[in-house]
């Protein structure tokens, strides 16, 4: 009896034990794939920095600090699967939510359900005022950022007319509002003009110019995702806009910088943090982050660090305590008293948190020098004050000439277009060789964007051009044999079979590109530099001039191609009847081989144009070819000059509807041509009147 006492006496001293050294785990949701990776990957550094620092600070009373990593693949249904997982484990004593207002509003529901104090980066002002007393937010919020970039457009640059660009999201909207009522509250001033994009648009051009146009002086931003400020700077110094530029904080991150190169250089912005602020922890911080990582450390990491450190302290002082039924030890509500009690300063700032559960109660103004972030001052909650312009000291809009802007939309378009028409072109090529339709074309556009993103790096963007090409041709050889030569008989009775192989082609070269290049959008510099030609007020980016020259030059090769050699002529003949032309003694399948390489080779130039304006990532063909297919038929499917018309017509199209009409139809315009010219001339624009070619 006395020795099955101490064998349980012992055991239950065992299990003591082992609880005390069960690690305190919190869970972090952040975006490790999608669009807004490259923000995530900044995000896992930051935690990996604090877990290291925290144990060797002694951990939490001699436990472990460990986080939890899921990913939210940068959207809301993701954000809300992430914290399921993370709520299965039921061995979490706090979350981290993600930095994006729109994922987290989505999750709030279940951050409430599951009663965890969990903080976050978002700055909506909902998030804290719906009452979930769960959130925590360890940045300033919109209501309060918003007021301070005003007071400084006002004050300190002598802003008048004032627009504002925002992005359509949680964190876009709700900056809007938080600025057009600092603007009416403060200084009682309405914005001058008010645009909007989507997150992921391509181009800017129309909602700069309407700016412009309004006259204004200055124009404050709120953007969400730093590819779409990235791409928005770099169209705002190519397109030479007069006004000044006060950013959100995502306009001056690493990556945002990293993406416009020198173009932000100029530009202000008001943020949570900056890696050149004199902070106690500082310059300790970026040291070791610039040791570990190669690169100064940025918002999206320092929020996820000082989150942890927040946990950390709040930990420190209840880890002790009774914790009831709760796996990880730690009481829920005790910890989140902790954090309210909580007075920090940490590498981005102080921390206190007020009723709401707002930590944060100042703002850095930076200027950017040298891809650079230079601060200039931190403007608090003191500096505002009601202080209404007088009436007449709103200076009137100067005059603007209207057919700038339509010839710069024209111009814009017809670059756009162009590539558009490439793309379309090598429908039409494989179509009349063969009667096939590749519906692999834009991974074909995708994988040539990052072989030039990847050659660019390391022989310079024009050789790297060249190579690019030379390995599309080689790789057309590869791609029939992979999706034609297997099938061809079948194909030549039925052309649905090529279409599930290229469909097959098209999965398989995009899981290829995420395996190879992983999910980080790929950058590339312009081959043609990133200036602007001026004639009369119309700005040509020396980018877009250059595809314009290409596709130009293109086209005249292929015309002189098919109209004076004689591989030419017998294309012609094979797409006008393969079987007359095998009997007057063409080789057939060399000729749709030739056709093959022509098809992938101008994808191939669509692609390597189509880089330097936009982003390379797994999906950026597919949006390409669906436009480049829809302008093939408008053009009238099979018909050179219809592809090179419908493609410069729907490049065209797009421009003028997203400045005159709405950016939210942009997109769309593609398809209302399409059904249009099929409502009014099915056989497209050059088509052929029947339904069978002779």
């Amino acid at each position: 009896m006395v020795n099955k006492l101490l064998t349980t006496i012992w055991m239950l001293c065992l299990a003591g034990v082992s609880l005390a050294a069960e690690p305190v785990r919190i869970g972090i949701v952040t975006e490790l794939t999608g669009k807004n990776a490259l923000a995530g990957q900044q995000a896992r550094r930051g935690a990996q920095l604090a877990v290291e620092d925290i144990t060797g600070e002694g951990g939490i009373h001699g436990r472990r600090f460990e986080v939890v990593i899921e990913d939210s693949a940068s959207n809301n249904a993701g954000a809300v699967n992430a914290f399921n997982k993370l709520a299965a484990r039921g061995d979490l004593a706090g979350l981290i939510a993600p930095l994006r207002s729109t994922q987290v509003l989505a999750a709030l529901p279940r951050i409430n359900e599951i009663g965890l104090p969990t903080i976050t980066g978002a700055t909506n002002e909902l998030i804290t005022r719906l009452g979930c007393r769960w959130i925590f937010r360890n940045r300033t919020n919109d209501g309060l950022a918003a007021q301070l970039a005003v007071v400084y457009a006002v004050k300190k640059l002598g802003a008048r007319r004032i627009g504002i660009l925002h992005d359509t999201d949680a964190f876009g909207t709700g900056g809007r509002s938080a600025l057009t009522n600092a603007l009416r509250d403060l200084y009682n001033i309405e914005p001058v003009a008010v645009e909007n994009y989507n997150t992921g648009d391509r181009d800017y051009t129309g909602q700069l110019l309407n700016l412009r146009n309004a006259g204004c002086d200055l124009v404050i931003s709120y953007c969400t995702n730093e590819p779409d400020i990235g791409l928005i700077l770099r169209r705002y110094r190519q397109l030479g806009m007069p006004y000044k530029w006060l950013g959100s904080p995502s306009s001056g991150t690493s990556i945002s910088l990293n993406i416009t190169r020198r173009a932000a250089d100029g530009i202000y912005v008001f943020t949570d943090f900056s890696p050149e602020r004199a902070t106690p922890r500082g310059p300790t911080y970026r040291a070791e982050f610039r040791r570990r990582f190669g690169m100064d450390p940025d918002l999206a990491a320092t929020q996820i660090y000082d989150a942890l450190q927040l946990f950390a302290q709040a930990l420190r002082r209840v880890a002790g305590r009774a914790a009831g039924q709760s796996a990880s030890g730690i009481d829920p509500e005790a910890l989140r008293q902790a954090l309210l009690e909580t007075r920090h300063v940490g590498v981005a700032g102080p921390f206190y948190f007020d009723q709401y559960g707002n930590g944060r109660h100042d703002e850095v103004i930076a200027t950017i020098e040298n891809a650079r972030q230079k601060p200039l001052e931190i403007i608090d909650e003191s500096a505002i004050r009601r202080e209404p312009l007088p009436a007449g000291s709103i200076p009137p809009a100067p005059p603007y000439a209207r057919w700038a802007t339509a010839g710069q939309l024209v111009l814009e378009g017809i670059a756009l277009g162009s590539i558009y028409a490439l793309v379309a072109l090598g429908f039409v090529l494989l179509y009349n060789a063969a009667n096939l339709v590749n519906f692999a074309q834009g991974e074909l556009v995708m994988v040539a964007g990052y072989l030039l993103a990847t050659l660019a790096t390391r022989i310079g963007p024009l050789p790297g051009l060249l190579v690019v090409l030379a390995v599309m041709a080689a790789g057309s050889v590869v791609f029939r044999r992979c999706t034609y030569d297997p099938i061809a008989e079948l194909a030549a009775r039925d052309f649905t079979a090529f279409i599930v192989t290229t469909l097959g082609a098209s999965i398989f070269l995009k899981n290829l590109a995420r395996l190879i290049w992983g999910a980080e959008p790929a950058l590339v510099d312009s081959p043609f530099g990133h200036g602007s030609l001026e004639v009369a007020g119309i700005f040509m980016p020396t980018h877009e001039a250059g595809i314009v020259a290409i596709t130009a030059g293109a086209l005249t090769a292929l015309y002189i191609f098919f109209q004076r050699t004689m591989v030419g002529v017998r294309l012609r003949a094979v797409a006008q009847d393969r079987e007359t032309a095998g009997l007057m003694g063409i080789p057939v399948k060399k000729m749709i081989a030739i056709a093959f390489a022509g098809a992938v080779l101008l994808g191939g130039l669509g692609g390597v144009l189509l880089a330097p304006v936009y982003f390379v990532h797994p999906e950026v063909g597919s949006a390409v070819s669906l436009k480049a297919f829809s302008a093939s038929i408008v053009g009238g499917f099979g018909s050179v000059p219809g592809a090179i018309l419908g493609g410069l017509l729907l490049g065209v199209a797009e421009q003028l509807a997203g400045a005159y009409i709405s950016q939210a139809f942009r997109d769309g315009i593609a398809f209302v041509l399409l059904i249009l010219v099929l409502i009014f001339k099915p056989s497209g624009l050059f088509g052929e009147k029947s339904g069978e070619r002779a």
